[in-house]
């Protein structure tokens, strides 16, 4: 009696697994797309370009995990928000090449660019491996200092999870970022604006004062006339550490 029992267990078990498989929306088939897209789900659809898109939806967007194959056999399936291919997923391709990789908006991040930086400027898979040290580093530093210079803006959630980071420039021993805010479900706001935060500039200089942050910041400031005057100045954090207005 207590075979059964324990055979039956596992056939229950393995029964839940199987079909856990079977709705998981990155490796098969889903009910076909119908209705009104904004009440989508989980479903299937072949876009008119002839690519095909199985898995989760939200509100009319392509969002959470699934699968994307194109006409050329290409295959994608890992994570997709507002409709573009973002976190963790795989590539294969039909040539028969496997590639893990991040996106952030479609954008592919490779290496040890954390998944959270981008940029329309530079080509991350150009860097150099000393350049990816330093715009970590610099980036890790920016995320530090958030509080500083995000200290005048009142942000639903006020932390690097809400902050797109992209990245300007880099050089031998400094980057330059531009920090915009970042709205979505979690971070509140309005998903299609990402109201610039400021302008972020690092410099390391071993031989004088080190590694310093330099970012923008609108202040009140009296002009010539006596008059007073709303302008973006630059604040310094080795002279100035707490970021406040002059």
């Amino acid at each position: 009696m207590k075979k059964i029992i324990v055979i039956t267990g596992l056939l229950i078990v393995m029964v839940i697994y199987i079909g856990n498989t079977l709705i998981s929306p990155s490796d098969n088939e889903l009910p076909p797309c119908e209705g009104d897209q904004m009440t989508w789900t989980a479903c299937s659809i072949t876009l008119d370009s002839g690519d095909k898109y199985v898995g989760e939806w939200k509100e009319g967007r392509r969002t959470g995990q699934g699968t994307y194959i194109w006409m050329s056999g290409t295959k994608y399936i890992g994570g997709f928000h507002n409709s573009q291919r973002h976190g963790k997923g795989t590539n294969f391709f039909s040539d028969g090449r496997v590639d893990d990789i991040w996106f952030y908006y479609n954008q592919p991040v490779k290496g040890s660019i954390p998944y959270n930086v981008r940029s329309f400027k530079l080509q991350f898979d150009e860097l150099t491996a000393s350049e990816i040290l330093l715009m970590n580093r610099h980036h890790q530093l920016t995320i530090e200092k958030l509080p500083v210079i995000m200290q005048s803006w009142d942000t639903p959630n006020n932390e690097a999870r809400c902050v797109d980071f992209f990245i300007e420039d880099v050089s031998d021993s400094n980057t330059n970022w531009s920090l915009r805010e970042l709205h979505d479900d979690y971070c509140g706001g309005d998903p299609a604006s990402g109201p610039r935060i400021s302008s972020v500039s690092i410099y390391e200089d071993e031989d004088e004062e080190g590694t310093n942050l330099i970012f923008t910041k609108w202040c009140t400031v009296i002009n010539d006339s006596g008059e007073k005057d709303f302008l973006p100045l630059n604040i310094s954090l080795s002279s100035n550490p707490s970021g406040e207005c002059p």
